[in-house]
């Protein structure tokens, strides 16, 4: 497909609205985090919006934006967060102002505006996203790769695997190499990698994860517990997900394995993915039996960044094992990405165990001193391997809070302050 103005729209209008996602599903989100009381986008709105104003539009926001949003705020910059989805009201404090649109095509509003940053979240299956905005407004628009379709599979059938048919995915390819070759600034998780082999490129691409904001950076000194409490924080795939794509992110193996050593380990889910209890046991029903039939393991919903310091003080480390055999995800997206959740650990103080597959998480870890790096080989042994490092433990922690503050977001904002100021 050619990427116009006019193809994107129709993609928009058959593929999109309507139905990613249901009308039922958008309503009830929204009504579940009481988004009622946001301002509806109007041509009134946007003429307001002056040339000290980064516009962030994200579908459904995730935790990245906030922390962008926040350190520009503290530099005198207006933010604004455009969303169909809505978010909460503890989420809206970190922007100066939030909307909410109802279609996709609202964003036409934008078109009238040319003295404005805009900066667009994508992630697999969305990067017509920030093409469409970029082809319907003056401004200048920047896009932030929350993850990649150009390195996630290694086969274009594989996309078929989490809902994206072939068409679909061509399209999205195709789109993602646009905003590399169009846009001057785009901002992406993939540390040490070349995300654009054989691309004319504008030059404007950058390594910037989702960094610890200095709001949510916590030392602990609370002494170190004689029980090792273990926790993973991020999403988890619902139980009926394709395995071949994401058995590693539903940790089934993982937390079998931890549990049986007798190391406590807690998960604390994305919130963004349940709402209660029943929601729980219908999305998770295995880690739903496992916590009713074992002491040492605990799942929740979770809790976003502005609460989660007070259900994670007693917590000894943060972990990312992943069991990487049986997937088709590319090796190159797991060996390569930084995730938010390995920021969430060092905000919160807590060192990381990370499985050496995982190789630009490992770099960090081993050359600043913050956590364990294991192989899978070594996972049966996990509770060994933490005694054997329990004279370093009290460093690591030292080392944790040491690496939050050199790499806030405040700080590290001025690798692209140049685009967005």
């Amino acid at each position: 497909m050619l990427i116009t103005e006019d193809n994107i729209k129709r993609y928009i209008l058959t593929h999109i609205e309507g139905k990613h996602p249901p009308k039922e599903t958008l309503f009830n989100y929204r009504l579940n985090n009481n988004s009622k009381y946001l301002k509806q986008l109007n041509a009134q709105y946007v003429k307001s919006f002056n040339k000290n104003t980064v516009v962030f539009i994200s579908d459904r926001p995730n935790f990245f934006f906030l922390r962008v949003s926040k350190a520009l705020m503290d530099k005198g910059v207006n933010t604004v967060l455009l969303t169909r989805w809505g978010v909460d009201k503890g989420h809206s404090n970190y922007f100066n102002e939030v909307f909410l649109f109802n279609s996709l095509l609202d964003l036409y509003l934008l078109s009238h505006i040319k003295d404005v940053y805009i900066y667009v979240q994508s992630w697999v299956g969305w990067f017509f996203l920030p093409v469409f905005v970029d082809l319907i407004t003056k401004s200048q628009v920047y896009c932030n790769v929350n993850d990649s379709s150009v390195l996630l599979f290694d086969e274009i059938s594989s996309f078929n695997k989490i809902g994206i048919n072939k068409d679909s995915a061509v399209l999205d390819i195709e789109c993602e190499i646009y905003i590399y070759e169009n846009l001057n600034l785009v901002t992406h998780p993939y540390k040490d990698i070349n995300l654009i082999n054989n691309m004319s490129v504008r030059g404007g691409l950058h390594y910037f994860p989702c960094y610890p904001l200095k709001e949510f950076i916590y030392n602990i000194n609370n002494p170190i517990l004689d029980k090792t409490e273990l926790v993973f924080i991020g999403g988890i795939p619902y139980d009926k997900k394709d395995d071949l794509v994401f058995e590693d992110a539903k940790m089934h193996n993982v937390a079998k394995i931890i549990i049986k050593q007798k190391l406590h380990l807690t998960i604390l889910n994305n919130p963004l993915l349940t709402q209660s209890e029943c929601d729980i046991a219908y999305k998770y029903p295995f880690f739903s039996d496992l916590s009713k039939n074992n002491s040492n393991f605990n799942f929740s919903s979770g809790y976003p960044p502005w609460e989660i310091h007070e259900y994670t003080q007693n917590f000894s480390y943060g972990i990312m094992i992943y069991d990487f055999s049986n997937i088709l995800v590319s090796r190159l997206h797991t060996q390569s990405i930084v995730p938010t959740k390995f920021f969430t650990y060092i905000e919160l103080g807590l060192p990381v165990i990370v499985i050496d597959e995982m190789e630009a998480v490992s770099k960090i870890v081993k050359d600043n001193n913050i956590g364990i790096v294991v192989n899978w080989s070594e996972v049966d042994s996990l509770s060994e391997i933490i005694e054997q490092n329990k004279i370093s433990y009290f460093n690591y922690r030292q080392s944790v809070n040491s690496y939050a503050l050199k790499h806030s977001m405040q700080k590290m904002l001025l690798n692209i302050s140049s685009f967005l100021m």
